[in-house]
């Protein structure tokens, strides 16, 4: 069995990936609403800076939304959008 809470780190950091690869600020923000303060207290040196490198990444992805509209960011050819779209998740 593995223990997750050993691995949080390395989870934590594909689940930033794919928010920014997917372009869902929505799930951007919550992350960083979630994450910040235990990763900022508890996470190793490498885990802090790709989390600041990914909270610089939201933030462009942030502005763009504010720009251009809610859902803007969305990268809609990524495949879990496409999926997500055909199971009626998000809106074409």
């Amino acid at each position: 069995m593995v223990d997750l809470a050993d691995d949080w780190e390395e989870l934590l950091i594909g689940q930033l990936e794919l928010a920014i690869e997917t372009g869902s600020c929505n799930v951007q923000g919550r992350l960083i609403d979630h994450f910040d303060r235990i990763v900022m207290e508890q996470a190793t040196s490498s885990t802090v800076d790709a989390y600041l490198n990914f909270k610089v990444q939201a933030q462009k992805a942030f502005h763009f939304e504010q720009l251009n509209g809610k859902g803007s960011a969305l990268v809609r050819e990524h495949p879990l959008n496409i999926q997500l779209t055909e199971m009626g998740i998000l809106s074409p």
